[in-house]
């Protein structure tokens, strides 16, 4: 009797399934056709050429010490492209003695006859550790006005990126990637609007007569991204003091630069910097974010003290024993830390360097 009843069961079930199969449903359907992905576009022309193929060697050429040499340029965002963010390098440098001389070769050991030079104890073609830089930025349209007959910027609009006074050399910013559109809203360059850069270009006064006849060659490096793209990266880093606005305060002589390999082993860095406390001791930090504990923790890379000038030179290779990404990169005074855990003291002493931009870092036995 329990077999009999459970076949009927089963066919119960199968004919439930037969109806439910033939039952109609009211329904609509609408269906959007022809539907295309257009990807945008990011196009810029600088001087209004693309590609750029303007050169700058009649600007700069036959330069001497304490000269003053002007580049000028514009970047414009095309008309139909999207809004963009704007960074500017300076890159790929060559050195070459060029014409040697009579006084270059004796300033440098060597001894001159007719029209050759013999027995050189060295040949410095490091004309990039001797000619400063600077850069001001402005927004076409804006009151841009520079003076014709000596090139100085007499506008109440510019924006300085680095300043003549604060006598940063080519060798110094090689390879940084710089936002030269910071200064817009939003930090970038609208479709149709457009930027005018001006750089200038100088021989340090005491560069000797070791460096007459050399030459220096160097690429000028305009990148736009998208407005949402991540910072660029470069293993050269600009740091400078900020105002109570988080704003950088150029040409008061205080700056530094660090130089770093972005992937190895242990965190191998070359750091300089000017203006600081003399005879203090300051630590090069890693700043994390976001800080939700109070004092802010951080991590030390490494500590060094300045001269009596309030100058630092190090290198050194520290294994931080971590990855960097978006890093913010501070030096501070080492009296602003707690030891155990290393903490942030704030507001923190003056005189010290913030992060220009990001950086990354890649630990390779981490």
């Amino acid at each position: 009797m329990k077999k009999i009843i459970l076949s009927l069961a089963i066919v119960a079930a199968a004919g439930a399934i037969v109806i439910g199969a033939t039952t109609a449903y009211f329904s609509d359907t609408e269906t959007s056709s022809g539907n295309t992905i257009s990807a945008g576009t990011i196009d810029i022309k600088v001087d209004g050429q693309n590609p750029w193929t303007k050169t700058y060697t009649g600007e700069l050429n036959d330069m001497k010490p304490c000269e003053t040499r002007y580049i000028q340029f514009t970047v414009k965002n095309r008309t139909n492209s999207n809004p963009v963010r704007v960074w500017k390098h300076l890159g790929n440098f060559a050195t070459d003695t060029g014409e040697l001389t009579e006084p270059e070769c004796t300033s440098q050991g060597g001894t001159w006859s007719g029209d050759s030079c013999s027995g050189l104890n060295y040949d410095k073609n490091s004309l990039h550790k001797v000619v400063t830089y600077d850069m001001s930025v402005c927004k076409v349209g804006d009151n841009c006005d520079v003076d014709s007959g000596t090139g100085e910027l007499t506008g109440n609009d510019w924006h300085t990126i680095i300043s003549p006074l604060d006598n940063i050399t080519l060798n110094d910013i090689s390879s940084a990637w710089i936002d030269i559109a910071g200064f817009l809203t939003d930090k970038t360059l609208l479709p149709g609007e457009e930027i005018v850069v001006v750089q200038s270009y100088h021989i340090s006064p005491e560069a000797g007569n070791e460096y007459q006849g050399d030459t220096l060659s160097f690429n000028i490096d305009i990148l736009a991204q998208q407005a949402n793209a991540p910072e660029v990266r470069s293993g050269t880093l600009l740091m400078e003091n900020k105002d109570s606005n988080w704003d950088v305060v150029t040409g008061d002589g205080i700056w530094g630069v660090l130089k770093f390999d972005t992937s190895d082993s242990k965190f191998d860095y070359t750091f300089k910097g000017h203006g600081l406390n003399p005879n203090t001791g300051y630590s090069l930090i890693y700043y994390p974010e976001p800080q939700t504990i109070w004092p802010h923790p951080i991590t030390i890379i490494d500590t060094m003290s300045t001269d009596v000038n309030g100058d630092i030179s190090k290198s050194n290779n520290p294994d931080i024993n971590m990855d960097l990404k978006d890093a913010k990169i501070w030096l501070v005074v080492s009296n602003d830390l707690n030891s155990t855990p290393a903490m942030a003291v704030w507001p923190p002493t003056q005189n010290m360097f913030y992060e220009y931009n990001l950086i990354d870092y890649e630990d390779t036995d981490n």
